[in-house]
């Protein structure tokens, strides 16, 4: 038996990672509101709650308004993208969200979605971990 106040606490839990290669099978498989969701993860890796924040800027350049905010950190930043594809399935996906959250609460629409992609990454490799909107959040 070892002693509690010297043994050394458990590793944190981390979320899993997505390989590059595995990403075009979950983006096949997921519905068309999904596959926004996961184009704003992966291109921004902004968390779910940020998602309703996310701006255009001028050229490729997009603003997030951070949701952790306190008066030393968690202040919006400012994200650049180099590739203009990219960017501009960034604008579709923002404007397709936007779209999708005139009838609906973000917290009801992004749980929905939550489940969809668990359910989703489930189908796709069920033996591993689900992918989660966070996997995106720490991959670029």
């Amino acid at each position: 038996m070892k002693n509690p106040s010297t043994n050394p606490a458990p590793k944190q839990k981390r979320t899993p990672n997505i390989k590059d290669s595995d990403y075009p099978l979950l983006f096949a498989a997921a519905s068309d509101r999904l596959k926004v969701i996961l184009t704003i993860a992966k291109l921004t890796g902004a968390r779910s709650s940020e998602f309703e924040s996310i701006r255009p800027l001028e050229d490729k350049k997009f603003f997030i308004s951070g949701t952790k905010e306190t008066a030393t950190r968690g202040r919006g930043r400012t994200i650049q993208l180099y590739d203009e594809t990219e960017a501009s399935q960034l604008r579709s996906a923002i404007h397709t969200f936007h779209a999708h959250l005139q009838n609906t609460n973000l917290k009801d629409y992004i749980g929905a979605l939550r489940k969809e992609l668990d359910k989703t990454s489930k189908s796709i490799w069920p033996r591993r971990k689900p992918v989660t909107y966070s996997t995106f959040r720490h991959q670029n």
